[in-house]
């Protein structure tokens, strides 16, 4: 794995750019790869913050521990789509594949272990703060893997 660093200078047409440097990880900067999941880890959040709301209100002694299994299968439908959309729509490579699962499911997990958090506001949020982070990180790795895998022979 190398990681490919280009300075790159601030012109006027560059007016919105924070950094006079920006880190390219096989050849693609964070933008691209945040093209890849970032409409999607939108829609994960609200689906998931949706789905928290409308349990906890309707069936008010559903256990919240339950909505993990949730959390799980949305994080495993997401990694799925994020990849076969950065394979078919992006043409990315195995290793880009796999950093843009790894930043998605980071970043998501991260987004909904928070709102669990405030939301739930019972123990086991706290230690799904690293739980689930780590577990959408294996996941986004497997997954990534296996369906790039599984596309290149078919193809």
């Amino acid at each position: 794995m190398t990681m490919e660093t280009t300075k790159t200078s601030l012109t006027e047409n560059e007016g919105n750019t924070l950094f006079d440097n920006s880190e390219k990880v096989y050849s693609k900067d964070f933008s691209w790869y945040a093209g890849i999941f970032g409409w999607p880890a939108a829609i994960l959040v609200v689906l998931q913050i949706l789905f928290e709301v409308i349990i906890r209100r309707q069936y008010p002694l559903f256990p919240a521990e339950q909505t993990w299994e949730v959390s799980i299968l949305l994080i495993v439908c997401y990694l799925t789509f994020i990849t076969i959309l950065a394979i078919k729509k992006y043409q990315a490579k195995q290793e880009q594949v796999l950093i843009a699962n790894v930043t998605g499911g980071l970043i998501t997990s991260l987004a909904i272990a928070i709102f669990q958090l405030f939301w739930h506001g019972r123990l086991w949020t706290i230690f799904n703060l690293i739980a689930l982070p780590l577990l959408s990180i294996a996941l986004g790795l497997v997954l990534g893997y296996m369906i790039y895998k599984i596309y290149k022979l078919i193809k």
